[in-house]
């Protein structure tokens, strides 16, 4: 889904919007302080993921 995210963010660049798109490489250990330091530019996250509905890595990146 990095490519994915990298696409919109390129697509919204060129309409003036900046976006982050912090790619997790792993999940343990999961980069908590990388997570925290993208949300604490904007107070807002979009959690983009492929996974399982539910039980996903992405309940627990939004539940930091």
């Amino acid at each position: 889904m990095v490519h994915v995210a990298l696409e919109a963010a390129e697509i919204l660049a060129k309409e003036g919007i900046e976006l982050g798109v912090v790619d997790l490489r792993t999940l343990s250990p999961l980069d908590r302080a990388a997570i925290a330091e993208t949300v604490r530019k904007t107070s807002k996250v979009i959690v983009l993921h492929e996974d399982v509905r539910t039980g996903g890595i992405a309940g627990e990146i939004a539940a930091l």
